[in-house]
């Protein structure tokens, strides 16, 4: 029983600490110039439809952020697809 639980709270930890500094860790890397020229199509918004990206100033592992946070699997995961996969290849 100990064992059990000493591994349980050891995941719980990891994942606390992945959820806690996921926002950070690709917020600071910084932006392209131009996005879109990064984007698949390129130079068309990564974002869903409506939205623009100076109101998502901010990108964590699962979303991009302001206000309100759109996540990658919104609209058909159009923000993993069009931009996440396509600067991954940028590292």
């Amino acid at each position: 029983m100990f064992v059990t639980a000493s591994l349980l709270l050891t995941l719980t930890f990891l994942a606390v600490g992945v959820s806690f500094f996921a926002p950070f860790w690709i917020s600071n890397l910084g932006k392209a110039d131009n996005e879109l020229d990064y984007a698949e199509p390129k130079n068309v918004s990564y974002l869903p439809y409506g939205y623009l990206p100076v109101d998502y100033p901010d990108r964590g592992l699962w979303a991009q952020c302001g206000r309100t946070c759109l996540w990658f699997w919104n609209d058909d995961y159009r923000l993993q697809s069009n931009l996440f996969t396509p600067l991954s290849e940028f590292e």
